[in-house]
């Protein structure tokens, strides 16, 4: 039986989850670190900035629908190992994330979390919802790129860190590809109001300032990042690939100036069984030789 060049990639694919190594080398090396059958966790460090809708650098006032948050991060654990203890030098599990605000609303507290309501912020309102969306300038429906190489650095302006990061390999996108996908934060609306000044200026050792969460999907894979789909329980109880949450604080020493604040950030998945995996590959293998036996039918 002659194999197209796709079934033969499937194949291969197949095999590579019947051992238990991702289909594509690029993320073999954060892959090492996963737990296979069970939830997994990797936490970062960042650094990021807010930008208006013409792309100048905000510092303080109120947020607006419109502006972005541009991070690049560095996640420094996988499972409470320390990544740059566990796996060679100068690797680097990286990523750049790019947010638009698309509303500003009310906050509701359902079993103790702060969640956005229908309703609009206003000034009475002690803090307010900030819901996130791709900005489009990642792809479509896409808010963070994940990377595995050796290039971060938060020590250098947004610009060269920002194009650093990206310079690396791609092996996951991640955001919004349903309608009970999320993310959103929660920020003071203090009186007088300056909620990203609040935010730029609280000290790093003197508590976090506002909270996110987010529920999102695998936009693409390219590198065979290991996660098994809709397995994760989000905040108002729908599936997602990944879920996670964090908290801002300024940020720390050493990061420059151009950078405005700091965030930790905890992302959960689901890394599937062996057998999964292999599953999933066969099914790659019978889409394309059905796919290669419709066009020899054509012929």
């Amino acid at each position: 039986m002659k194999f197209s060049k796709f079934a033969k990639q499937a194949l291969a694919v197949a095999f590579a989850g019947l051992v238990a190594v991702p289909a594509v080398s690029h993320a073999a090396l954060i892959n090492s670190l996963l737990n296979i059958g069970v939830v997994n966790e990797i936490q970062d460090t960042d650094a990021e900035r807010i930008v208006d809708a013409q792309g100048n650098v905000v510092t303080s006032g109120n947020f607006q629908v419109g502006y972005q948050i541009q991070s690049i991060l560095r996640f420094d654990t996988a499972n409470s190992e320390t990544i740059a203890d566990t796996l060679p030098s100068p690797y680097k599990l990286t990523s750049y994330s790019e947010l638009m605000i698309a509303g500003i609303t009310g906050v509701q507290t359902i079993s103790g979390v702060d969640v956005p309501t229908m309703a609009a912020c206003t000034a009475a309102d002690a803090k307010c919802a900030l819901v996130m969306a791709p900005t489009g300038n990642l792809g479509a429906g896409v808010m963070a790129n994940l990377y595995e190489g050796p290039t971060f650095s938060q020590s250098v302006a947004p610009a060269t860190g920002i194009a650093g990061v990206q310079g690396n390999t791609l092996i996951t996108q991640v955001g919004i590809a349903k309608s009970t996908d999320f993310w959103f934060a929660i920020v003071s609306n203090a009186n007088p109001v300056d909620q990203i000044g609040i935010i730029a200026s609280a000290g790093a050792t003197a508590g976090q300032a506002g909270q996110f969460i987010f529920g999102l999907s695998v936009i693409s894979n390219p590198g065979g990042l290991w996660y098994e789909p809709q397995q994760m329980t989000g905040t108002f109880g729908n599936q997602h690939d990944v879920i996670g949450n964090g908290s801002a604080y300024a940020h720390s020493p050493g990061v420059n100036t151009g950078w405005l604040l700091s965030s930790n950030t905890l992302i959960q998945f689901v890394v599937p069984e062996p057998g999964s995996l292999a599953l999933v590959g066969a099914l790659v293998v019978a889409a394309g030789v059905a796919s290669t036996r419709r066009k020899q039918a054509k012929a």
